[in-house]
């Protein structure tokens, strides 16, 4: 490898090394649970073939004059036993200068990727092919088909492209003020960690469900992550800004990009509550509002908005100290008081059949911070679907009237686990 190789930031990883510290840590988890105990010796071997196919995961994050960027790292990622909560701080100090981890507990594999390297569809093709070389070195008869990366081929230049600039358009700006949001107010862990409650629920039951109301699954769970903050924390008038749930969209179903960077954009639901709140009102809105910003005339503002940002002659020459003090402003006044909570939706997760029978389930945990202390991550696995609420606050209300709902109201079957992390709160 040339141990010259440096990469740009992609442009919404820009952002990213400059918010992240130990209450925003900026790191999102997928994990996969197996059907056997982890190896772990089988696991360190899979790790260091797989990062090898992965170039723009493998570095250093270097600080220059006017930003950072990013150095290929020829040290060892070292695999580790889980002891801490999710998602949390890395420091690449003390991980051999990586921005993600990879660790082992029982039947589960997890990766943690700080998000300046990639979004979940990155991810996401990360740990299909560390799963699936995790099987063959531990001697599975194992057939990638054609849904996996291999270790051994030599990664394409369109998986290492900002598409960001590709697909650039130049189009009118959006405007930059936005109406703030209700914000979850509780109070937060100490020691400050992230608890997790998940629950799996039947893929085909929930999607009968949302398909008797007429919606997607994606509508259906906003729409029920509204009428729950709504019914634990505003139903007596008490407030009046909108809840605003930002819902991540992977710009690759829409333009066709094989990147394995960051590749999405966020659109805001916004429903102002009332005096009756029906469910039936909140689903239509969502569900209007999900289809009127996902739309591709919709989303090119919002992709203009950012690159014109960074090509901006000022911006480009601004020392990176104090572009980081502006970038910091920004993201508390545009990020965290314009959104309520967040899901994260990464869909259907597919392996060929020869994985997919060692796999039980997946999860995706998507770090909350004290700006923004509760956030969902969705995915699913062989008709599985797992729900992660992660919370860095004490109070618990939202997250069991969600699941509640689900199960009293919708009639779902729920499967419900947690780290406990809770349990230490003051303890420790």
């Amino acid at each position: 490898m040339n141990t010259n190789q440096w990469y740009r930031l992609d442009n919404a990883a820009k952002i990213f090394p400059t918010i992240s510290r130990i209450e925003n840590s900026a790191t999102y988890r997928l994990a996969i649970t197996l059907t056997e105990e982890i190896d772990p010796d089988f696991l360190q071997e899979a790790v260091d073939q797989t990062l090898t196919r992965y170039p723009t995961l493998a570095v250093w994050l270097r600080r220059g004059y006017f930003w950072y960027f990013f150095e290929n790292n020829e040290n060892q990622l070292l695999i580790e036993k889980e002891t801490r909560t999710p998602c949390g701080h890395i420091d690449p100090i003390f991980n051999n200068g990586y921005l993600m981890k990879v660790f082992y507990y029982g039947k589960r594999i997890s990766v943690e990727t700080h998000h300046s390297l990639s979004d979940g569809s990155g991810a996401i093709e990360f740990i299909k092919t560390l799963t699936y070389t995790y099987l063959k070195r531990s001697g599975k008869d194992v057939d990638p088909g054609d849904e996996i990366l291999l270790p051994n081929e030599i990664p394409s230049r369109y998986e290492m492209e900002d598409s960001f600039h590709k697909y650039y358009q130049a189009c009118e700006r959006q405007a930059k003020k936005e109406e703030d949001a209700f914000m979850i107010q509780g109070t937060v862990f100490k020691p400050f960690g992230n608890h997790v409650d998940t629950g799996v629920v039947d893929v085909q039951e929930i999607r009968k469900i949302a398909k008797d109301h007429g919606v997607t699954i994606t509508t259906f769970l906003v729409a029920r992550l509204i009428r729950s903050i709504y019914e634990e924390s505003m139903q007596y008038g008490l407030y009046t800004e909108p809840i605003k749930i930002a819902v991540p969209v992977n710009l690759r179903s829409i333009f066709p990009s094989k990147t394995l960077r960051n590749f999405f954009s966020v659109v805001h639901v916004v429903v102002r509550p009332d005096d009756s709140m029906e469910f039936k009102d909140i689903l239509q809105s969502v569900q209007r509002q999900l289809i009127e910003k996902t739309r591709k005339d919709s989303l090119y503002p919002k992709i203009a908005d950012h690159v014109e940002s960074e090509r901006f002659f000022l911006s480009r020459f601004i020392p990176l100290g104090l572009k980081n003090m502006i970038l910091r402003f920004a993201y508390r006044r545009y990020g965290t008081k314009v959104k309520t909570a967040t899901i994260s939706n990464l869909g259907r997760i597919s392996f060929p059949d020869s994985v997919s029978k060692w796999v039980d389930r997946m999860e995706v945990v998507f770090y909350p911070s004290t700006g923004s202390p509760l956030n969902f991550g969705i995915s699913s696995v062989n008709d599985k679907m797992s729900i992660s609420i992660s919370r860095c606050i004490v109070e618990p209300g939202i997250t069991k009237r969600f699941f509640r709902s689900l199960v009293k109201e919708d009639g779902a079957h729920v499967i419900i686990y947690s780290n406990e992390w809770e349990a230490f709160h003051e303890n420790l």
